[in-house]
Parts: C-alpha cells; sequence; structure tokens
C-alpha cells in the first residue's frame, strides 16, 4: 500500500507538473501573439499649414460630395486688434492669460492653454465639463498602452504625464482586430471599422463618423492629416450639431451609465464631459446615449464622442479626481502647458 501510495504521489506530482508548464507556455504563446498582432507604427504627415480649417466629411455620397460647413462656435467674437497666431487666433479675447499662470481650483489660463471646469448636478445626475482652450494642437494630446504595459487608474496615468485635466479613452488596446487607431500623429493601425470613429485634426478641426452609414473617405483624411482618430463611439450628434436618438451600439448600453465624452465647438475649443452613475455606491443616474446626445446638443457642440464609460469614467484636475475610477485604463486625453512635451 505504500508503494501504492508513493506511485500516486508520483503521478500527481508529474501532472501538477505538466499543468504548470503547459500554462507557462500557452501564457508566452499568447503573449508573443499578442505582440505580433501589433503593426508596425506609421508616423503620418503633417499638412502644411493653411489659411482656413476645413471640413471633408461626406455622408452617404458616393459622388464624395462635401457636406456643409457644422455651425460656427456661438462664442466667436473677432476682434480689431492683431490677431495672435494660433489655433484660436484672437476669436476668444477673454480667454488665456498672458500676464502670468491663473491657476485655481475651478480654471487653469496660460498663453497656450484656457481650462475651465464646471460641476452640475440636474434631475438626479451629477457630471462635469471641461471647458477647454489651446493655441496649439499639440496641447491636446493622447496617451495610450498598444504594448503589454500595464494598464493604470486614470489620476496615476495623468500625473506621470504632467496633465492639467484628463479624462478616459477608448481602451484601444482591445481594438487589435478592428479600427483605426491614430494617436499624436502616429498611425498604429487602419483596418475594418466595427464601430463609429472620431478624428481631430492637426488644423483643430474635428469631426465623426457612423461607419453604418457615412461614406469615410480615407484618402480625404490622410490628406487633411488626422493627429488623433480614437476609436470606441458612438457618435452623438448628426453633422448639423442635432442630437441623435439611434445609435449603432445595442440598446442594453444605451441605458443610463456613468458616461465619457470629448467634444468639440471650434478649432481650438473642445470640451471634456464625465457623467457619474450609480457604480461603487453612487447616487447620481448616469445619462442614455440619447440623453448624453442631448446635453452635448444643448452645450452648442458641432461634434461629440462617446468614450469608455462605466467604472472607467474618470476626469482628473489639477490632482481632484471626479467620477468613478474604479478600474484601469490604458488611455487618456489630456490637455497639458507644453506643446513640446
Amino acid at each position: 500500500m505504500k508503494n501504492g501510495k508513493k506511485i500516486a504521489l508520483l503521478i500527481l506530482a508529474d501532472a501538477l507538473a505538466f499543468i504548470v508548464v503547459s500554462l507557462l507556455i500557452l501564457n508566452n504563446v499568447f503573449n508573443w501573439l499578442g505582440t505580433q498582432d501589433i503593426p508596425d507604427p506609421i508616423v503620418l504627415s503633417r499638412p502644411s499649414p493653411t489659411p482656413s480649417p476645413t471640413q471633408i466629411k461626406v455622408v452617404n455620397d458616393p459622388k464624395n460630395t462635401p457636406v456643409a460647413e457644422p455651425p460656427s462656435d456661438a462664442t466667436l467674437v473677432p476682434t480689431p486688434e492683431p490677431t495672435p497666431s494660433g489655433l484660436c487666433g484672437g476669436n476668444y479675447p477673454n480667454r488665456f492669460s498672458y500676464d502670468g499662470v491663473i491657476n485655481t481650483d475651478t480654471r487653469y489660463a496660460s498663453e497656450n492653454v484656457d481650462i475651465e471646469i464646471s460641476y452640475y448636478e440636474v434631475n438626479g445626475v451629477h457630471y462635469q465639463i471641461a471647458d477647454i482652450y489651446v493655441q496649439n494642437i499639440e496641447n491636446f494630446a493622447t496617451y495610450a498602452v498598444r504594448g503589454n504595459e500595464d494598464k493604470e487608474r486614470l489620476p496615476k496615468m495623468a500625473e506621470s504625464l504632467n496633465a492639467i485635466v484628463a479624462i478616459n479613452g477608448d481602451m484601444s488596446v482591445n481594438s487589435r482586430t478592428h479600427g483605426w487607431i491614430v494617436r499624436n500623429g502616429v498611425e498604429y493601425q487602419n483596418k475594418r471599422l466595427d464601430a463609429d470613429i472620431c478624428i481631430l485634426y492637426w488644423d483643430g478641426t474635428m469631426e465623426t463618423y457612423d461607419y453604418k452609414n457615412d461614406f469615410i473617405d480615407n484618402d480625404a483624411i490622410y490628406a487633411k492629416g488626422p493627429y488623433q482618430i480614437w476609436y470606441f463611439g458612438p457618435e452623438l450628434l448628426d453633422d448639423a450639431g442635432n442630437a441623435k436618438t439611434s445609435f449603432n451600439l445595442p440598446d442594453s448600453i444605451g441605458t443610463a451609465n456613468p458616461r465619457t465624452v470629448v467634444g468639440y465647438y471650434a478649432p481650438g475649443h473642445y470640451a471634456f464631459i464625465v457623467v457619474e452613475g450609480t457604480r461603487n455606491g453612487g447616487d447620481s443616474k448616469g445619462l442614455s446615449l440619447e440623453d448624453l446626445s442631448k446635453l452635448c446638443a444643448d452645450l452648442g457642440m458641432a461634434a461629440a464622442y462617446n468614450l469608455d464609460g462605466g467604472g472607467s469614467s474618470t476626469m482628473y484636475y489639477q490632482g481632484a479626481v471626479f467620477g468613478h475610477n474604479s478600474r484601469s485604463t490604458s488611455d487618456a486625453l489630456y490637455i497639458h502647458d507644453n506643446p513640446q512635451q
């Protein structure tokens, strides 16, 4: 009997050793495959400066007829003074600070960026908006994990980037087989789309595409110069800036939830929105996609795009954290005060 027990224990030990070795081999294989699936990044050419920004989006039109320009930003106020250089030019005379940095709990302003934070509680929904102006498009950057690096909570990521304000992004690390991914002028992939995309160009314009219904002219997009392409969605406004009522997502995902949004008014003028929900014992109702779309339209945005939500929905501003921040993320959209950073 003793010999029988010894033999059984030896067999069991061998079996366990075999399982452990097999798991290690499989893990290495999966890591290798994941690495091999990442194409070499391509630095896209940056277009020469043009006198004025242009929109190129076309909708359901194989003849590539341009769509009308989106509504101009209602806050544009021309100034008789000589036009300063930068995306915003002299259109916002009450923005930016040329006599030193303004840094408070709700506003950061320098000669490069102007950020104002506003918090709202409306009908049981809590949300925070960062109203953003930048003179150089490189003040608006994206960080993303694309390899096997560890994901992080947004605040830690934002602090390491010296971000003034940041929101979670599109979790592009999960988009290996589909999607168009561009980060800070570097293209990581251009594969078949199965979700809406949002493009921020070097000239400061932003546009979103409904991947099922819009005609997407890759050559025209490349020619204009994509600086960022985010891949999550859906787009929240139509081409005229009106709220949408149907989206390229299952209805169950469109129900009230924590949300993160990047919005666009005009070149140099953007917004970050984070909506709290009931995650982690929160007492905010969250927003459905339809209500989120209406909020963006009511704010006067020309384009708006939904990013990763739920437990990821987080905004960081100068060390203060708003939102759920209950899971790590691979991406951050952020504003910093050094265009060369």
